[in-house]
């Protein structure tokens, strides 16, 4: 249910450097993430002409997997379609920093996109931020099905990984809780405001 989206799962994955959709490590690889108009434009046009894009992309979502985005623009109905409107707010029990308005809509043209570098940040007072820079590929699209083709590469290219812990995938909101105050305090990211 990409609606029902846990902020405390989704920092959970961040920290740990797991993946958003399938909550599994993504080790030393690039992190993706799908990028609406004006980013989506302004990435592929710099690579376009062999540039790297400066700047960072702030967002709230977590990254991921490249096959895992890919099924993301696919399968959310929001990602795959430029016609359709947040329903509600965006997800507030990690108090993010950036909470997507109802009614918003996700624009024409958007894209799945890699980065190079991906940074999370605490928030004073609570919540967190995602900065991306670097990127190094991208695929626009207008509406999700469009990926089909690139998911079903995708899929056939990943690795045999293993199943997720259960951990993040449980019903047990108040584990989630104690690990993801136990890894920010072990990381030290409470008190110095930055993972």
């Amino acid at each position: 249910m990409f609606r029902e989206a846990s902020g405390d799962r989704q920092l959970l994955c961040a920290v740990r450097n797991f993946c958003s959709i399938c909550g599994l490590s993504m080790g030393d690889e690039n992190v993706w993430h799908v990028v609406d108009a004006p980013a989506a434009k302004w990435i592929s046009y710099a690579l376009k002409r062999g540039a790297e894009p400066a700047g960072v992309f702030t967002t709230y979502e977590v990254p991921g997997h490249h096959a895992c985005m890919l099924y993301a623009a696919v399968a959310c109905p929001f990602l795959a379609s430029p016609t359709v409107r947040r329903a509600f707010d965006g997800v507030v029990p990690a108090k993010v920093s950036d909470p997507v308005p109802a009614g918003t809509r996700r624009g024409s043209v958007s894209a799945v996109a890699e980065f190079g570098s991906c940074q999370v940040r605490t928030l004073p007072g609570g919540g967190y931020q995602v900065d991306l820079a670097r990127p190094r590929t991208i695929h626009t699209y207008r509406g999700g099905s469009e990926l089909l083709p690139l998911l079903r590469d995708a899929i056939a290219d990943e690795p045999l990984r293993p199943a997720p812990a259960d951990e993040l995938f449980g019903p047990d909101e108040r584990r989630v809780e104690r690990d993801l105050r136990r890894t920010l305090h072990a990381k030290g990211a409470v008190a110095a405001g930055g993972i």
